[in-house]
Order: structure tokens, then sequence, then C-alpha cells
């Protein structure tokens, strides 16, 4: 489910030092369980599709752009950054 929607599915995804992150999509926002810490983000626009490739999630919005959040050990932190336009 995507949009407006509220996906009460928690998927799960690994770090690259193998530590576990839990993540699901609730209304506008990314919900991430992550080394002990809940992180509510805003997504970045309306989504059209989200993806994890490894330690990342791929956030495709109905703008044709793609955004990504990525789970890092060192840092604790998980930030939504912007990657580039998708052609149409």
């Amino acid at each position: 489910s995507v949009g407006g929607a509220m996906d009460p599915i928690v998927h799960c995804g690994m770090t690259k030092q193998g530590t576990l992150f839990h993540y699901n999509l609730l209304d506008s926002t990314l919900v991430i369980r992550f080394l002990g810490k809940m992180m509510v983000l805003d997504l970045p626009g309306d989504l059209f599709r989200i993806g994890r490739v490894e330690n990342s999630l791929y956030l495709h919005t109905k703008d044709s752009k793609l955004y990504k959040a990525t789970f890092n050990d060192d840092t604790k932190f998980v930030g939504i950054e912007f990657v580039r336009n998708i052609a149409k």
C-alpha cells in the first residue's frame, strides 16, 4: 500500500554490520525502528513505490523523483536524501 493508506505490516532489513532495522508506512510518514530508537520521517512526496536494497530504502515518488534512506550503525541516524530525477 502506498500514499495515504496505512501499512500495518512491519518490514525488516539488515545493515552491513548485521543490525536489524524495521520500517513501515503510516499515512504520509515512514516509521523506522533502528538501534533501539523509533524515528518518524515525513515522506518527500506522494509515494509511488518503496523498495529495499541491502541497507537502504529507495522511495520513488509520483513526481518521478528517487530518494533513499540508508541505515548505518556508525552514524545511528537515518535521513531521507534526494538521489536523482527518474526519466519518464
